[in-house]
């Protein structure tokens, strides 16, 4: 009986598996979920690559415990109603290719640790409430392509040898 619900399981909208059976994409943008992130058990799915809640209403703070998903390479929180400070333990999710945290409440300083995503190719953090300097590990970044910064209160300067 259980295995015919697991089986169920694996075909939920938004949801996919492996051969193993090991969720490994959480798909549900724009499906008007709301609550916050700290209930979501994070350590529960070890193989997830790919987690877009865009455009939901989750609020408050970004859980530290995020960082159990050191297989992830997609994640898009942006849109939400999200408040607080990037945790510093995000730059132990270095299997990350793109990080859209857009639009939404975040304050405080981009952590320096996010310089430690050396895959990433895309970051977003726009339309937030983020202050201070950009973090100058960031413009180290090899595989960085594509960075969303504005609607912010950052300060500082892009380097010259940035899009060279």
């Amino acid at each position: 009986m259980a295995h015919l619900r697991f089986n169920n399981f694996i075909h939920w909208t938004g949801i996919a598996c492996n051969e193993f059976r090991s969720v490994v994409n959480i798909s549900l943008s724009r499906i008007g979920l709301r609550g916050t992130l700290h209930a979501f058990g994070f350590s529960s799915f070890p193989s997830l690559l790919s987690l877009d809640l865009y455009h939901n209403s989750f609020y408050g703070n970004i859980p530290s415990s995020l960082a159990n998903l050191s297989k992830l390479i997609y994640f898009d929180l942006s849109a939400n109603q999200l408040f607080g400070r990037i945790p510093s333990e995000i730059g132990l999710m270095t299997s990350l290719h793109i990080l859209r945290l857009d639009d939404n409440a975040i304050n405080g300083s981009i952590p320096e640790e996010i310089g430690s995503l050396s895959s990433l190719k895309e970051l977003g953090l726009s339309k937030n409430s983020l202050t201070g300097p950009i973090p100058a590990s960031i413009w180290n970044m090899a595989n960085l392509s594509l960075v969303y910064l504005f609607k912010n209160e950052l300060t500082g300067t892009i380097p010259q040898e940035v899009g060279k």
